[in-house]
Parts: C-alpha cells; sequence; structure tokens
C-alpha cells in the first residue's frame, strides 16, 4: 500500500494459472534442449576433434540454408552480373572495331 499527493495506491499482486498441457509443452522443450546440451558436452570432453567436426558440418549446413533462403536474390544477382559483363564485351568488340 501506497499514498501520495495522488491518493492511495494498493498492490494485491497477481495470480495466474497455468494449463496442463502448457506445462507439459514447457517441459517437452526443456528437455530437447537439455539432451543436445548435454550432448555437446559430452563430445567435447570424449573427442574435442570430433566435436570440432561436428561444428564445421553445423556451420556448412547453416551457410547452406543461408543459401537457400536467399536463392532468388542470388540468381538475379548473377544475372545482373552476367548481363553487365556481356554488355561490357560487347561494348569493347565495338570500340576494338570488331562487327557483330
Amino acid at each position: 500500500m501506497k499514498s501520495g499527493c495522488n491518493g492511495i495506491d494498493m498492490f494485491a499482486g497477481s495470480f495466474g494459472l497455468v494449463s496442463g498441457d502448457e506445462l507439459v509443452q514447457v517441459a517437452r522443450g526443456a528437455a530437447q534442449g537439455a539432451s543436445l546440451y548435454f550432448f555437446n558436452l559430452a563430445m567435447s570432453s570424449v573427442c574435442p576433434s570430433c566435436k570440432e567436426v561436428m561444428d564445421n558440418i553445423s556451420k556448412k549446413i547453416e551457410q547452406l540454408n543461408q543459401w537457400g533462403r536467399n536463392s532468388c536474390e542470388n540468381a538475379i544477382k548473377f544475372a545482373d552480373d552476367t548481363v553487365d559483363a556481356s554488355a561490357k564485351v560487347k561494348s569493347l568488340v565495338q570500340f576494338n572495331g570488331y562487327v557483330d
């Protein structure tokens, strides 16, 4: 309870209920994350070079996924670069006196 120039303020707290389904989902998420964490921890202690290889593979897969997400933009950039190169070659050929 607080009082001031603006009046009396009372805060009695709050109370919320979590359904059983929500609690099960939270527990499943925590269990999935924990198993991966402990697996990585075990790999680091048992076979550090294996863990390093796994990390490198994981990075390569992430790069592949990133490339797949940006495939449309990459294709447009490639096409633009190809058209620019083709135009440069054509202008060079015309500059040197060669005819198409």
